[in-house]
């Protein structure tokens, strides 16, 4: 009887940034010796993003730049330890993270990649050369407050008869004091 292979590998996103003591050819070099390690251990490389040299967001061991790739691949669960480890003792990298894709729900499609970092800059560019478009006010505009005033009439006149007019709008302070009025006359 033929024995059945069991596939106990599990896909993993492994991201990594390389020292900028090295160069760019040293530093892939770097990269390349990493994927060796995980193929040495029965890992399957799946995808690589090779990100550049970019700034950090903090200084790390005397670096303000480093060199970020990450690999995606698939490998013996119980093999993860040993490969971290190596990385930890690795000089020229500065930090390293693996993610478990199964854990997180991800398929290896929708991890970012450098690709759609550019895809998306291009997009952002596209979107603010555009012509701008008329932009409509989610508010509707408040109406001045307008004060009345008497229009003069012959003296003696009853005040209710008093025809009026429109007049200037009224001043701010003059409506923060007919608000402050108001709500005190309500509290009592």
């Amino acid at each position: 009887m033929a024995e059945v292979e069991v596939n106990d590998k599990k896909s993993y996103e492994l991201t990594l940034i390389i020292s900028s003591d090295l160069s760019e050819f040293d530093a892939e070099k770097a990269a390349e010796k990493i994927q060796a390690s995980i193929a040495a251990k029965g890992g399957e490389l799946t995808g690589t993003s090779n990100w550049g040299k970019k700034k950090l967001a903090y200084i790390i061991k005397g670096n303000e730049f480093g060199f970020y790739y990450t690999l995606v691949f698939d490998i013996d669960p119980e093999a993860i330890a040993t490969l971290t480890r190596e990385l930890e003792l690795a000089p020229e990298v500065l930090r390293h993270i693996v993610i478990s894709l199964e854990k997180e729900g991800v398929t290896a499609d929708q991890l970012f990649t450098p690709e759609k970092e550019e895809q998306m800059i291009a997009a952002s560019v596209k979107e603010k050369m555009a012509p701008v478009a008329e932009v409509k006010p989610m508010v509707k505009p408040i109406p001045a407050v307008v004060k009345e005033t008497p229009v003069a009439t012959e003296p003696g006149s009853a005040p209710e008869e008093t025809p009026t007019r429109k007049a200037e709008p009224i001043s701010k302070e003059e409506l923060d004091q007919k608000i402050e009025e108001a709500l005190k006359s309500d509290l009592e």
